[in-house]
């Protein structure tokens, strides 16, 4: 998604809220046409797998 995506989420259900959006669908192809996509990853996922475990660890 865009790199901004939590601003732009807040002001489209704003808008969808005021009426000025009028579904989800709508708010979604208003995304897609006005931002680029980008499939955001972790590098080094050895590093989050690890990170992972240990919490499962300490909720168990």
């Amino acid at each position: 998604g865009p790199s901004e995506a939590t601003i732009i989420g807040n002001i489209l259900v704003q808008a969808l809220a005021l009426g000025n959006v009028k579904d989800l669908i709508e708010l979604r192809k208003i995304v897609r046409n006005s931002f680029d996509i980008a499939d955001f990853q972790p590098k080094n996922i050895k590093i989050w797998e690890e990170a992972y475990q240990k919490y499962l660890k300490k909720i168990q």
